[in-house]
């Protein structure tokens, strides 16, 4: 099992202009992500792995933890004040 937490916000025409700027292409859908990024995955390989911790990547006997974490602190609050926005207007 694994777990990812990266935030992609939505693409805005600065970015598409930032993007087209430093890489001389028009795209009208870059991908843009914020800094933070988080990659969990259980390390039960029966047959070896490859080095994924050089890469930033979390090796962990469960990653259940990691997920719980995730859904109720971080999701759970994006939800809280998505909800409180819609409703106040």
């Amino acid at each position: 099992s694994s777990m990812v937490d990266r935030i992609v916000p939505a693409t805005t025409d600065a970015d598409r202009t930032r993007i087209g700027q430093q890489l001389g292409v028009e795209d009208a859908w870059p991908v843009m992500t914020e800094p933070f990024r988080q990659w969990v995955i259980e390390d039960r390989f029966p047959a070896g792995r490859p080095a994924w911790e050089r890469f930033g990547v979390t090796m962990v006997e469960d990653v259940g933890p990691f997920e719980d974490m995730k859904l109720r602190l971080l999701n759970g609050a994006h939800s809280g004040i998505a909800y409180l926005g819609l409703l106040s207007g």
